[in-house]
């Protein structure tokens, strides 16, 4: 199987998965969300302008299937890059576990004032 197919197997079948740019030390990396929501071409293009003079290149695809992590890399890589890539794709996942639980938060607790503004007010007349 090419790179290309390997790839876009990993992004089908991946539930989180990102597109990776890095520059050569793998000091510089920067993750595209493919799943669960992809960047918008207008946003890429717009992230491409903060690029220049960054000297990024793709470096491949991460993500996790079934819960586990795989990764489907151009070229081979150092155990040094390979740990910046893996450490950066830890964070994103944290920050992405974290937007999630912060929506539900949310959620629950309009939901929670809805039920509590359909109580019945039992306060006597005067106080109403």
């Amino acid at each position: 199987m090419t790179y290309s197919e390997k790839s876009i197997q990993l992004a089908l079948d991946a539930e989180i998965a990102v597109f990776i740019l890095g520059d050569a030390d793998v000091t510089n990396i920067e993750l595209l969300p493919l799943k669960p929501r992809s960047l918008p071409d207008s946003e890429v293009q717009a992230l491409n302008h903060c690029w220049t003079g960054r000297q990024l290149r793709a470096l491949g695809i991460i993500g996790t299937v079934k819960g586990a992590p795989c990764v489907v890399l151009k070229e081979p890589m150092d155990s040094g890059r390979f740990s910046a890539l893996s450490a950066a794709f830890v964070a994103y996942v944290d920050n992405l576990i974290s937007i999630g639980l912060e929506q539900e938060h949310e959620a629950a607790e309009i939901q929670d004032l809805g039920r509590l503004w359909s109580l019945e007010d039992l306060r006597p007349e005067k106080f109403n």
